[in-house]
């Protein structure tokens, strides 16, 4: 069963049961509205959803860790909306993850979450102004083999470029302006890619 409702004029906020009407929701898409409230946590109850897609939207509160069981989970958006708190850890448990999007909300300032770079299904990680800390993984593109872009504007994030960033072979975006980042890797292996450092 889908639910698409992208671009509309919706308001209000998500029923706390609304996975006991729709059990077999598959993608859920309300993009684009006027939505607000609180996630509720018994989202986790589609367990078919394998796209959840509520960015652009005034959505406030945490994101509910119990995300994290929705296993069958392919692209979770939720960026541009007033989400609150750190991206919970259990977000590490959707190892059929391709496209991650947080960036944009009103989150708590936090450690960047290193695990995220151990879902290897991963195509997008986009947590662009998101107020988060640490550094990126020395190994970061050990993990990642279909990485296609990666986003981390506007953010906290300090210490090193990867050196062994040329050895992410899929990745065509990168985005680190606006950060604490020192050093820039040699350029071989990105010829025809688009990447920012700096302003």
């Amino acid at each position: 069963m889908s639910l698409r409702l992208t671009n509309n004029s919706l308001f209000g906020g998500l029923p706390d049961d609304i996975c006991n009407h729709l059990p077999n929701l598959e993608p859920l898409t309300l993009s684009h509205n006027g939505l607000s409230g609180q996630l509720p946590a018994s989202l986790s109850d589609c367990s078919k959803l394998h796209i959840l897609s509520l960015s652009y939207n005034k959505f406030t509160g945490h994101i509910p860790q119990t995300v994290g069981n929705l296993s069958k989970l392919i692209h979770l958006y939720l960026n541009d909306n007033s989400l609150a708190g750190e991206i919970p850890r259990e977000i590490d448990n959707l190892q059929s993850l391709q496209f991650l999007a947080l960036g944009s909300n009103s989150l708590t300032a936090g450690l960047l979450p290193s695990s995220i770079f151990n879902i290897s299904s991963l195509e997008l990680i986009s947590l662009r102004n998101s107020g988060l800390f640490g550094s990126l993984p020395a190994d970061i593109c050990n993990h990642l083999p279909t990485l296609l872009e990666l986003e981390l504007s506007r953010s906290m994030i300090s210490g090193t470029i990867p050196k062994n960033i040329n050895n992410c072979t899929s990745l065509e975006f990168l985005y680190l302006d606006e950060n604490r980042l020192t050093g820039i890797p040699k350029a071989e292996g990105f010829m025809h890619k688009c990447l920012h450092f700096g302003r």
